[in-house]
């Protein structure tokens, strides 16, 4: 029996479009870096946890894959974090994204050993964020995997070389600033407005590649409410400044809540200074 032209054409497109949404391949890290039992234990957890966190969301193509690797460490293997080209994300962070991703395979074999549970986190984040980029079909935008991502690199970068400041691997600072809010509030006035042009125009007269923004409060409320009250404060600020035409690939948004006050107060102690973002630029 013949088979039609239309047919093969119709089996040739399937085939493709089968091949698009395939799993990820997974892929081991060198030998030489497995070191650490205690990180294999927690590259399992983190995995487990993604995975889980993807099936509930129905993304079971994904939660097969997080599934995978976190079974790969539970029987000893050092895996490497997904590559940048095994997914279809959006291209106008591409540099940035396989920039993060060198960063994550340049760690020493001592970091692991050392930092076991942040360097899984790191792993994983990097691999979420990916899924995560993959997932919006669209211009690039931050997740919060990827400041998970940033957060974590950052300490283990600082363990090797910065001397227990995070902020000191971004680069040569440049200038800082601080926004200030009323009690309870994540409303920008116009004071804080000022502030952020200002910001807006070092970036554009400066070769700068990062924009730190760290939220903070003071202790008038609880512990978590008020680590959730400065991420809010942060993301405040980080919104306006993208809406300035600041690149969203260089702003990494952080949260301190009520701890490291500019100034420090007994608990419950309402202090205008201590509501505040800090926006650090590095270049």
């Amino acid at each position: 029996m013949k088979v039609s032209q239309a047919f093969l054409s119709l089996m040739v497109v399937t085939s493709l479009s089968l091949t698009s949404c395939a799993t990820p391949p997974l892929v081991k890290r060198p030998i030489e870096k497995v070191e650490s039992s205690a990180f294999l234990k927690a590259l399992h957890t983190e995995y487990a946890t993604l995975a889980a966190h993807r099936r509930s969301a129905l993304d079971f193509k994904d939660s097969k894959h997080f599934k995978a690797k976190a079974a790969a460490a539970a029987e000893g293997t050092f895996m490497a974090p997904d590559s940048p080209d095994i997914r279809h994300l959006a291209t106008d962070n591409y540099p940035g994204i396989w920039a993060a991703y060198e960063r994550l395979q340049a760690l020493p074999a001592r970091v692991f050993s050392a930092y076991p549970k942040d360097s899984a986190k790191a792993h994983v984040m990097y691999d979420c964020w990916l899924e995560q980029l993959e997932e919006q079909k669209q211009n690039y935008k931050s997740t919060r995997c990827e400041q998970d991502w940033n957060n974590t690199i950052l300490n283990l970068e600082c363990a090797e070389h910065c001397s227990g400041d995070p902020s000191a691997a971004y680069g040569i600072p440049v200038n800082d600033y601080n926004v200030l809010f009323a009690l309870n509030s994540i409303g920008l006035d116009d004071k804080a407005l000022k502030t952020i042009d200002a910001i807006v125009n070092v970036y554009k007269n400066n070769h700068i590649s990062i924009i730190n923004i760290t939220g903070y409060t003071d202790r008038s409320g609880s512990y978590q409410y008020n680590k959730t009250l400065a991420l809010k404060r942060a993301e405040a600020v980080a919104s306006t400044l993208i809406e300035k035409n600041i690149p969203q690939r260089v702003v990494v948004v952080n949260a301190m809540g009520e701890q490291s006050g500019a100034i420090h107060t007994d608990d419950d102690v309402k202090m205008e200074s201590n509501r505040r973002v800090n926006v650090q630029l590095f270049r």
